[in-house]
């Protein structure tokens, strides 16, 4: 996303929001929120402290009278915009463009505001210098759309919040979480869990999501919190959501699904990619759920299977290298094949190997690896089964566990209820 100028002018704004005439007396203990007016000041501010900057642009519209009466009375928001440099400006403030003043909404980082009034963060904490100030996230007012505590997921709450997982801005509307993934090009990530806590569900709450690092890397994601049996209107009916074909991986067990809306030109755009429910009640762990959160895009087969090799103690470094695409679309089609035949095997293997040789970079040569699965396996213990398969063959474990700078895994499940599964590398010649 585009960067915001670093040299300003200072914005004057003339009057503060007005106030509420009566408060409620049970919202008399929501802190007040800072809104200051002077856009470079704040800037200077968040830079210095290396936090989270909210820019809000006010016209004085009915969505922005309401989003100030819910600031000013929901401890959820006002606990992240008191923790954060926050500036209040009008549509018509300025910065200065090399020398040149321009109106700061047409800046293009705020382009997803459309030039109307609602709410940009601003990212200075993010370790890489050259990533600092970009616009992580923002919210349009003009559709009459407002802001809650879960749009503003990616602030910090006050000091002094130590709650598991207080920070992430779960919400818990299925068809409000879709809008807002696919209005940001995010993933959206559902944790499906038992309201009794059973099932692994009271200790990845208590342990993996009250993990910092956890905490981090789901604020990459639009978070969706639904108790197994939740319901969600689906083409006119009300389905239990988590018995949708789409999640059938799932097994009906709680645990994380994740949808990718990132890319709205991927074939796997609104679809879902990972599926990892928590088998014999076992939660994800720190280690597991760090591999998770960070497993390249591709499709559901892809990412499974690549995750069995992540995860496996011996840690095989094959799945380290870069996911290439056209490799990805030769496991494919070969585990699609094994599938078909209902037979494993390196099938025409020869005419393959001369046909991808001719596709790799950098003078690499291709090489396969296959296996297959017991029948009637879910599709997550059919890919750690058969990343156990191969650590039994010596032969398939050397290329298993060596880095490749590219790679791809895939597999696929015949009608005999058996996955077979493929990986594909690009090897160093010797």
């Amino acid at each position: 996303m585009a960067h915001l100028a670093r040299w300003v002018r200072p914005v004057a704004w003339l009057g503060m929001a007005m106030l509420l005439d009566s408060l409620d007396s049970a919202i008399a203990d929501v802190p007040p929120i800072r809104w200051r007016t002077d856009y470079a000041a704040v800037m200077a501010d968040a830079e210095n402290a290396r936090g989270m900057m909210v820019v809000y642009f006010d016209d004085r519209s009915d969505p922005c009278i309401r989003f100030e009466q819910e600031a000013s009375s929901n401890m959820g928001i006002a606990a992240r915009l008191t923790a954060t440099c926050c500036v209040r400006l009008p549509m018509d403030a300025e910065i200065s463009v090399g020398g040149q003043p321009i109106r700061l909404i047409d800046h293009p980082a705020f382009t997803p505001l459309k030039g109307g009034p609602g709410l940009a963060i601003l990212d200075f904490a993010d370790p890489e210098p050259a990533n600092r100030g970009r616009v992580v996230k923002t919210l349009n007012f003009s559709s009459g759309r407002t802001c809650t505590a879960d749009d503003l997921g990616l602030l910090p709450r006050q000091p002094g919040d130590s709650r598991p997982g207080a920070g992430l801005g779960w919400l818990t509307d299925y068809g409000k979480a879709v809008e807002t993934a696919q209005q940001d090009n995010r993933m959206l990530l559902v944790y499906f869990y038992r309201e009794d806590g059973g099932g692994g569900c009271r200790q990845f709450q208590s342990e993996t999501l009250a993990d910092a690092a956890i905490a981090a890397g789901l604020e990459r994601y639009v978070l969706l919190k639904l108790p197994t049996a939740a319901e969600v209107s689906l083409a006119g009916a009300n389905t239990v959501l988590l018995k949708h074909p789409s999640l059938a991986e799932m097994v009906g067990l709680p645990g994380i699904a994740i949808i990718d809306y990132s890319d709205p030109q991927a074939p796997y755009h609104g679809q879902v990619v990972s599926t990892f429910p928590f088998l014999r009640g076992r939660a994800y762990t720190r280690e597991q759920m760090n591999v998770i959160l960070d497993l390249p895009p591709g499709k559901l087969t892809q990412r499974t299977l690549i995750y069995a090799i992540k995860t496996h103690p011996e840690r095989p470094q094959s799945a380290s290298g870069k996911l290439d695409a056209y490799l990805a679309a030769e496991a494919e089609s070969h585990s699609q094949l094994q599938a078909r035949i209902r037979l494993q095997g390196h099938h025409a293997w020869a005419t393959r190997f001369q046909r991808i040789n001719r596709r790799l970079p950098w003078g690499l040569l291709a090489s396969e690896v296959c296996a297959e699965s017991w029948p009637g396996q879910s599709l997550l213990e059919a890919a750690i089964d058969c990343v156990h398969s191969w650590r039994r063959s010596s032969g398939h474990w050397s290329s298993v566990r060596a880095f490749h700078p590219i790679f791809a895994y895939d597999m696929r499940r015949g009608n005999n209820g058996i996955w077979y599964a493929t990986g594909i590398f690009g090897k160093r010649g010797r």
